[in-house]
């Protein structure tokens, strides 16, 4: 029986001491990121309402907020032990994986000119959602 618990016992401190040693590593909070996260899921979903008028009709305010969209991929790209932000960055552009089909969002629009409003609700839906996790990544990182 001892020899069981010591078993027990030595094989769940290994455990413990190497989820310590090989846990990845995270960057800290960046406020910047962070709020600009928040302004561009707005600015994002604020445009996609406006898909209800012809793509070409928009194109300056879709250039705009693509525009701020890649700065801020281009910010969280370039942050040192920033991987989990970056997955949910190719999950909420790349609908290839599952993700929320922001891109695809874009091209069905250029080529139908206009979008129903009942599908531009469920894009806005899976997209913000995209978003909030990129926020809740961010806002759970450490605030050292």
């Amino acid at each position: 029986m001892r020899k069981i618990c010591f078993l027990l016992f030595s094989t769940g401190m290994v455990a413990l001491s190497g989820c310590a040693i090989f846990a990845p590593t995270m960057s800290p909070y960046d406020q910047q990121a962070y709020a600009q996260t928040i302004s561009t899921k707005v600015d994002v979903l604020n445009m996609m309402d406006s898909a209800i008028y012809s793509y070409q009709s928009q194109l300056k305010n879709i250039k705009e907020v693509n525009s701020e969209l890649m700065k801020l991929y281009e910010y969280e790209k370039n942050r040192p032990k920033n991987t989990a932000t970056l997955i949910q960055f190719h999950i909420l552009l790349d609908s290839t994986k599952g993700g929320s089909e922001y891109i695809p969002f874009l091209r069905l629009w250029k080529k139908k000119s206009t979008l129903d409003s009942s599908y531009i609700a469920g894009k806005k839906t899976e997209i913000g959602q995209a978003f909030d996790m990129i926020s809740k990544l961010e806002n759970g990182k450490s605030k050292k």
